[in-house]
């Protein structure tokens, strides 16, 4: 049993790692990629937008998008524990 609460907690460390490492590498290549459009603006489309404003809704946008890291395993775990608990409730129990 302590040996499976220790693989539990490795396992567990090595998810957020990995999820916290996808978000990183989302937000920068998104932020990059816009950052790299927004200097090919033309002069008249720069100066209807404010630089600051265009980065402020970017990193919100980006942030937002690099949450999916987190929300689709989560989703998918916790989809599959229901379907597994389910699936051994109507086993041991049948259709009651």
């Amino acid at each position: 049993l302590s040996l499976m609460v220790i693989i539990d907690g490795v396992v567990i460390q090595h998810f957020y790692y990995n999820a916290l490492m996808t978000h990183a590498r989302i937000v920068n290549g998104l932020s990059m990629r816009v950052f790299r459009q927004s200097l090919r603006l033309t002069r008249t489309a720069q100066m209807t937008t404010q630089t600051g404003d265009l980065v402020n809704h970017v990193a919100s946008d980006t942030e937002g998008i690099g949450e999916a890291s987190f929300f689709i395993p989560e989703f998918i775990q916790s989809s599959l524990l229901l379907i597994g608990g389910l699936a051994l409730l109507f086993t041991f129990l049948g259709s009651a």
